[in-house]
């Protein structure tokens, strides 16, 4: 029985596991992070991924009216899209963050496409 292996160019380059996250796509949240957040939106206790969508939207509205407060024109643009984006996807937001919460391995995001409107997905580890 002959032996398989595997040859490659000799002018091939190794590419090491952050270049691998790079061309992959997507970003990792850690799970220090993701309480970090939780603490922030005040999400220590809550009791299931409903409520912490709730959280969430409570402080995309509250961030987004900080935006539109501190910048008079562009700050109004980009608090209402930035609001809009968070609140759509509050409910996936949420149900990530909570299952960060029980598992404590953090999140992956990445940027999908539906009907050509971009939009983040979180996936828990």
């Amino acid at each position: 029985m002959s032996e398989l292996t595997l040859r490659l160019p000799y002018d091939y380059v190794e590419i090491g596991r952050e270049e691998m996250e790079y061309v992959d796509g997507g970003w990792y949240i850690s799970h220090s992070t993701c309480m970090a957040i939780d603490f922030a939106i005040g999400a220590s206790m809550v009791g299931s991924a409903a409520q912490l969508a709730a959280l969430v939207s409570g402080a995309a509205a509250y961030v987004g009216t900080l935006l539109a407060a501190s910048i008079p024109i562009a700050g109004w643009i980009a608090g209402a899209a930035l609001t809009a984006c968070i609140l759509n996807q509050a409910t996936s937001i949420g149900s990530a963050l909570f299952t960060d919460m029980v598992r404590g391995k953090g999140i992956d995001v990445s940027l999908g496409w539906f009907w050509c409107t971009p939009y983040l997905s979180f996936s828990p580890r």
